[in-house]
Order: C-alpha cells, then structure tokens, then sequence
C-alpha cells in the first residue's frame, strides 16, 4: 500500500519492486508530489538517475477494508494494462506488490488533465482530443469489448506534447450503485461544480453520466460514453456542463427529463459549430443517438479538416502486443503448436524470445496479482530442465524459470520449486531474486538451516538486500537463534521499513520476549511494548495484512488480554475477506484463550462442534481440556480414577513420536 506517511513530498525513496521497468539504473527516486483523489492515492516519482518521471497509483489507505474498492481497483488494473497497448491510452507499464498490495506504473502526464487545460485550449487543441478520444474508445471496445463508463475531463491527460490519453479504467463506481442513497448521502446546497466538490464522491460520475447508466439499465453499451462525450463538446463549447444543481439527485433528475440548454442559434454560433452533433450525442434514447463510434470519429475528421487540425497526432498506433490479462495463455497455446509443427524433428519447439515477451510479462503481472494458478500455467512450457545450463550467464530464459519455481512455492509444489533451484544455482551470474525465492522455498519446507545457508551465500554478493535479510532473519528465529534473528531483524527493518521487515522484526522480538518472560520480565515487557508498536506501524501500512492480525492476537495473549483476544479473533473469524488459513488461526487462538481462561466448557462445546474432522493443534487442546478438567484427580462414583481412553492414547502416542525422532 502507497501510504503518505512513508512517501513523504520531496523525499527520496529506493521501491526495489521496480527495479525491473527503469530504463538503467538503480530504483532510487525522489517524490515530486502525492495525489489522493477518489479512492486512489497516486506518487508521482522521477527516476534519480534518468530523470523519467512516473506516476505510482494504488489504493488510498482509509479504503483498503473496503473490499468492493479492491475490487474495483483490480478491475481497473486488468483492463488498464491490456488497453494500453493502444497509443491513445494512458500507459499503464506494469502492476507491482508493495507492502502485499497491487499497484500500478504508470507514465506521468505532465501536463495535468483535461479540466485545468480546457481554458487554454484552441479550437483546433478542442478537436484534437475529441477526435484521439473516440479514436481510443474505439479501439478498446472493439479490441477489448470494453467501454469506459466514467469519461469525464479529470480521466483525460496530456503529455508534454500535449497530446491526450484516456485514463481510469474503472477505479470510480458505476453511477446506478448510488442512485438509492442520493438524497440521504450527499444533499449539500450550493454546488456550482458538484464534480469538484468531494474526494471520494461520485458526483463526477453523474454530471456525464447517460440516463440509463443512472436508471441502472442491464444493457448499458458504448453509447453511454457517447453521452458523456456530448457532456464534454457541450463543455468545450460553453465552459459550463450541461446539467447542474445543487444536489446528484438534482442533477441525475435533469439527465433523465430534461433537455440541455441550446447551443448556438439563427444568428449565434458556437465556436466549433458543433451544436447540432453535441444534441445528438445528448439524446435521452440510446437508440437515437450516434450508433457507433465511427459515425461521431468520421464527422470529427471532417471538423477537423476544416479548422486545419494536425491528424497525425490523432493516429491509433499499437505501442507493443500485450496479451488480456489472464487470457494470454489462448495466443500462447497457438504459437507454441505451431512451433512444435515446425520444429518436428527435435523434442523442442523453437520460438523467439520476442514472440512470447508479452505472455512472460503478463504472467509477471499475474504473479503481483497473486494469480500464481495463471502464471504458472503461462511459464510452465518454458521450463526445460536441459536447456538451464546451456548458457553460464543469466538470461531471460532463466528468469522465465525463477518466476516459474516462485509460483510452484505459492501453490505448494516445494520439491519441484526446490529442483528448479538446484539447477539454478549453478549459474555463475545469478540475481538477488534467485537467494530470495530459493530460501523461500526452503522455509516454506521448514528446511530452516538450508535457507539461513542460502541467505548467508546471497547476501555475500547482495549485502543490502532487505529481501534475503528477511528471509534469514525467518530462519534463524526457527532455527532458535534468537538473538541472531533479532539483529538480523534489525538491519532489515534499517534497509527498509516496509510490511516484510515490520512483521519479521515483531516475530523475532515476540519470540525472545516469551523466553524472557519467566527469566526477565521488566526485558520481556519492554521488547513486548515494541513489539505492539510494530503491529500497529504494519497495520497502518496494511490493515489487510492478516499475519499481522495473528501477532497482535498473540500479543494481547501474552499480556493476558483475554476480552481483547476473544473479540480480534472473532473479528477476523467472521472476516469475509480473510484468508482461511489465517481464520483457522484466528480459530486456534480463540479455542485456546477459552481453555486457558474460565471458559473451559465453552472452548469443549466448540470443539466439540466441530466434530471429528480437528487439525492437531485443536485437537491437542481438546485432550488437554479432557485431561486436565475431566481426568486427571477425578474419581468416579465408586472412587476409581477416571480414564479417558482417547486421552490416554494420544498422549501415549505423542510420547512414543518424540522417543522415535529423538
């Protein structure tokens, strides 16, 4: 998550997570300026080295608990990335993780958006944008099926050129969503420009929104962004929307039932003399308005032609293919069948490199997304075991293998990740993100001595890499190396302060806070203070951070906290956007707390519940509750001591585990 507090204006700032889509150069940049507006919080960023500038967009903190916000965002990232093949849209270059969120790069456009340039703009500027405009729409929804629901001028940026680009693709909510609460939500009197009015509103929706997008039609086409192109001509032509009033219901009212003040007259004429194309465009009716997008671009070339509009600036180019997000493997399978035909007689297909670039970095943008399954599926046939140690130096064949291993390591398949490692690693040039997701796998199969080993080789060539240092500072916390984890921790969290190094830091400092707890407790108490000082520093980074959430439950169980324990617990059990692993957890913690506490019978009513199917930590404080409350001391009626066969059984048996793996 982007957050103000550590993107500070004017600042610098190194987001490794980039390192892959500068030019040249380490990933160092200076913040120029932070913009929040809507539901999204945007840096703006300039290389140190190269001096590009970039714009950095993710979700605003206040809405990351809001999961239909996250939604929105990801729907927008999805259709971003494959629209910005077109030149006339807003370039999306990657999506990125950052503190366990997704956020997207972007290019900057220096010169602002389309309501701060409009009073400056001449005619022929005016026709420009409309004509890259439709242009651009045209090519999205014939290419993609998509249509973009919230055009307005504030979604319409310039470059240095001042050439336009369509932007937000999706980050606003559909108008109909609103329509039932607006007389409740937003009645506030005096609003000349109610787009303008509210960060977070969407009062901007509604002022270019068609009726039906407001009426919630089911059908909603292409011709709803015809309607908000209208809104934006009529804007041109007057400086002033078609429709005001002081409230969106006001407002929305207008759009359904009124007609637009007239433009122009028998003895007054607008400046582009477009009055009749804006009307129109305005039509109530979908079905009477310009049907397609072709029919507006052609009587906008013929404009454009009279008022000696440069067209060349108005040509659809593609900047680069780039397969739709998630459906990339259709091409992919295509192209590999027929290089398969074409290379017959050996057990390879022979492709070039450049030919399945874009399905490499789509798979790139599925792994930030977390859709390891897609990912996985896309690199799979680019993995051949022979072909690893053709070369001595790294190249992108190897990295293709590398994000392959890490999505095998998020979907569990840990021995074939850990056999794509071995044979990585006799690669002379490897890269820092070889020692990271190695040891991840290593950790990840609790070989924790193997992966604080890898650690220790990584960081001999990548001494300030935060990444590796977290990962041994894992393994040296599970190795029992607490100390050693704690300093570790420490000049991870000095490298950098993000969500990995605060939740490593708060593990090892929690870890020898219990051990010093009956030894040392003044020690225990202070290490236990910065440890709920760190929860509550990565909880503000990302409230969504759910291991997190488990170490602040942990916390308040170590400072006896029960009440508090009991309602974290129940918080995140009842979380439907929680993980079920970290559910589960939440479930343990809770069970536990009651077994310890005076909530005995209830912790056994739960399990009970549950019936058979128990994982064996709730088991095992199931037969600690038997033994201890119903067995051990206890008598029948005829004074004999109680046993509980169960009980007897797993105890014994856990005996005879321990005796085995000594």
């Amino acid at each position: 998550m982007l957050h103000p507090k550590y993107f500070r204006e004017g600042s610098e700032v190194g987001i490794p997570e980039l390192s892959g889509y500068v030019s040249k150069g380490r990933p160092f940049f200076r913040v120029l300026g932070i913009h929040v507006g809507g539901m999204g919080i945007c840096l703006h960023l300039k290389h140190n080295e190269t001096g590009t500038e970039y714009a950095l967009k993710g979700v605003r903190p206040d809405y990351m608990d809001d999961q239909t916000s996250i939604d929105r965002f990801l729907d927008e990232l999805e259709v971003w990335l494959s629209a910005s093949m077109c030149s006339l849209i807003s370039e999306a270059i990657a999506v990125v993780r950052i503190n366990e969120t997704p956020c997207v790069l972007a290019a900057w456009m220096q010169n602002g958006d389309l309501t701060y340039t409009l009073p400056g703009l001449n005619p022929c500027q005016k026709i420009e944008v409309l004509i890259r405009m439709v242009r651009g729409l045209s090519w999205v929804y014939k290419n993609l099926g998509v249509i973009h629901r919230d055009l307005k001028p504030a979604n319409v940026l310039f470059d240095q050129e001042n050439l336009s680009y369509i932007a937000d693709w999706g980050l606003a909510r559909p108008v109909s969503n609103i329509m039932p609460n607006v007389k409740a939500s937003l009645n506030s009197p005096g609003l000349e420009r109610p787009d303008r009015t509210q960060a977070g509103s969407f009062i901007g929706t509604v002022s270019y929104a068609a009726p039906e997008q407001i009426l919630g039609a089911p059908d909603i086409d292409h011709r709803a962004d015809i309607y908000a192109i209208g809104c934006i001509m009529y804007e041109f032509e007057t400086g002033a929307l078609p429709f005001t009033g002081q409230t969106i219901a006001e407002i929305a009212r207008q759009h359904i039932n009124k007609l637009p003040p007239k433009l122009g007259g028998l003895f007054k004429r607008t400046e582009l003399g477009i009055d009749k194309v804006v009307a129109k465009c305005l039509e109530k009716r979908p079905i009477d308005r310009y049907q397609t997008y072709e029919e507006l671009e052609e009587i906008l070339l013929r404009l454009g032609r009279r008022h000696g509009v440069d067209l060349d600036r108005c040509i659809v180019k593609l900047r680069y293919e780039r397969s739709q997000l998630g459906k990339g493997h259709l091409k992919q399978d295509i192209l590999l069948k027929k290089a398969s035909i074409q290379n017959v007689t050996t057990d390879f297909a022979v492709v070039e490199f450049d030919d399945i670039a874009p399905f490499v970095e789509e798979a790139s943008n599925l792994i930030a997304l977390s859709r390891y399954s897609e990912a996985e599926k896309i690199l799979r046939p680019y993995f051949i075991p022979e072909a690893i140690g053709f070369v001595d130096n790294w190249v992108p064949f190897h990295t293709a293998a590398l994000n392959y291993a890490l999505c095998l390591i998020k979907l569990g398949r840990l021995e074939d990740a850990e056999r794509i490692f071995f044979r990585l690693d006799h690669n002379k040039e490897k890269p820092s993100e070889f020692y990271v997701n190695y040891s991840l796998a290593l950790l990840n199969s609790k070989k924790w001595q193997e992966a604080a080993d890898v650690c220790s080789s990584g960081l001999k060539y990548f001494p300030n890499d935060p990444d590796i240092q977290g990962n041994l500072t894992i393994a040296l916390g599970n190795i029992g190396d607490l100390y050693g984890a704690k300093e570790s921790a420490i000049k991870r969290l000095k490298l950098r302060r993000d969500i990995h190094s605060i939740e490593e830091a708060a593990t090892a400092l929690y870890r020898l806070a219990r051990r010093k707890r009956d030894v040392d407790l003044p020690e225990a108490v202070s290490l236990a203070k910065i440890v709920g000082g760190l929860i509550n520093e990565g909880l503000v980074l990302n409230p969504r951070h759910y291991p997190l959430g488990i170490h602040e439950i942990q916390l308040r169980r170590f400072a006896y906290d029960e009440q508090r324990v009991l309602t974290l617990c129940q918080k995140m059990i009842d979380s439907d956007t929680c993980p079920v692993i970290y559910r589960q957890l939440a479930f343990a913690e809770m069970v536990e707390t009651l077994a310890e506490g005076k909530y005995v019978k209830d912790a056994l009513e739960i399990i009970q519940k549950i019936g058979n199917n128990l994982s064996e930590r709730i088991l095992s404080v199931k037969m600690s509750i038997l033994a201890r409350h119903y067995m051990i001391g206890k008598e029948n009626p005829k004074g004999q001591r109680v046993l509980i066969p169960e009980v007897r059984e797993y105890f014994l048996g856990a005996e005879q585990n321990s005796t085995e793996r000594n």
